[in-house]
């Protein structure tokens, strides 16, 4: 009798899976649809309007980029630069500023200390 009890859990737990199984098969399906409707909509907005409403992923700013963008900061600025201020006139994020400066400390004469300190180009 015991026996017969867990068999007929593991069918019923089989089952259940089954219908798990089923029910997220459903939902991905559902989800694949729901998402060609949305394709669908951002093409005729961006044929409508001439402008891309899709975003996708963000474009990563090479290490060249970000290198090439500083020392031109840098070179415009004959009293130096801060932190913040290479961040604002390069227009790259302030902590991957501070994350090249410190990286590339070598490439710049670097007065100051804490806030008040300053890079300039060698």
């Amino acid at each position: 009798m015991a026996t017969d009890t867990q068999d007929e859990i593991k069918k019923l737990e089989e089952k259940l899976q089954q219908l798990k199984a089923a029910q997220i098969a459903e939902l991905q399906d559902r989800l694949r649809e729901a998402r060609s409707v949305v394709r669908d909509l951002e093409q005729q907005i961006e044929n409508l309007s001439g402008k891309s409403v899709s975003q996708g992923r963000r474009k990563r700013t090479t290490s060249a980029e970000v290198r090439e963008r500083i020392h031109s900061a840098l070179k415009k600025a004959e009293d130096g630069l801060s932190q913040k201020e290479i961040s604002d006139r390069s227009g790259i994020n302030y902590q991957t500023v501070a994350l090249f400066l410190r990286k590339h400390q070598k490439q710049f004469k670097i007065t100051g200390t804490f806030k008040s300190k300053r890079y300039y180009l060698k």
